[in-house]
């Protein structure tokens, strides 16, 4: 990007607008850095989740004359109309307090309060937009259609599969021979619009040149000589300094005494 901001300056400068600037070639770059999200294939429990139940319900906006229509209409579980009962009762402790019984309803229970949820109010919508005198009972009716539409939707969405994954941090180098190597750096779990910092620390490694001076000096001789500075070279000093640390000398003293 900066050889790119710095092509289309130097060409304003120039006044050459016209020429198309020199395109970045990111897969010359030598390293390459990659993020790759893996989400968790889990199976979603039917029971359970009270908190995603209470969000799915709460943003239904059921009334009271709503829900006594939903329950007569097709609910056969006598949880489910206690909780819409509690649900459009204006002591919000009641509903809340029956948490647990929220965690035991079924999903697909769920599911299809909030399908005839949106059957009530589109028909609501469909009576409004005939009868109504004025657009703004009409336009009540089809918002609250969208908010049911939008609430169903959502909370299958939700109930599709884990929100956990995986972030996986990957650093690729590409060789002028055209190999691509690689490494994984890290693997962080992650929940959606959770926020994470990672810092990575190499330890770096003091490189010599490629060849380096060799003095030999004798009583009457002195020379200078040059050797290659290869992986073996290197490995063969670094055995021979481990090997020497190892070395261990002694010295033994003794005499017969004067007799």
């Amino acid at each position: 990007m900066t050889s790119e901001v710095e092509i289309r300056s130097s060409q304003d400068e120039l006044g050459i607008g016209a020429l198309a600037a020199a395109p970045v070639l990111d897969s010359s770059a030598r390293h390459l850095y990659k993020a790759t999200l893996v989400p968790l294939r889990l199976q979603v429990a039917s029971v359970g989740q009270a908190i995603p139940k209470l969000v799915f319900l709460r943003s239904l906006g059921l009334d009271s004359s709503e829900a006594a229509e939903v329950a007569a209409r097709g609910v056969q579980s006598d949880a489910v109309r206690d909780i819409l009962a509690a649900l459009t009762d204006d002591a919000t402790l009641s509903f809340t307090a029956k948490m647990p019984a929220v965690a035991e309803v079924p999903i697909d229970h769920l599911l299809s309060v909030g399908r005839h949820v949106v059957e009530l109010r589109r028909e609501q919508a469909r009576i409004a937009a005939k009868t109504a005198e004025s657009e703004p009972s009409s336009g009540a009716a089809q918002l609250a259609l969208q908010r049911a539409q939008i609430a169903v939707k959502q909370f299958e969405a939700d109930l599709a599969g884990p929100k956990l994954g995986l972030m996986n941090l990957e650093r690729l180098e590409m060789a002028p021979a055209g190999i691509e190597r690689g490494e994984l750096i890290a693997t962080i779990p992650l929940a959606p619009l959770e926020q994470t910092a990672v810092t990575q620390k190499e330890w770096s490694v003091q490189k010599k040149e490629f060849t380096s001076i060799v003095t030999d000096s004798l009583e009457t001789l002195s020379e200078t000589g040059v050797t290659d500075n290869t992986e073996l070279s290197q490995a063969a000093t670094s055995e021979q300094e481990h090997s020497n640390q190892f070395n261990i000398t002694g010295t033994v003293k003794g005499g017969i005494p004067v007799i």
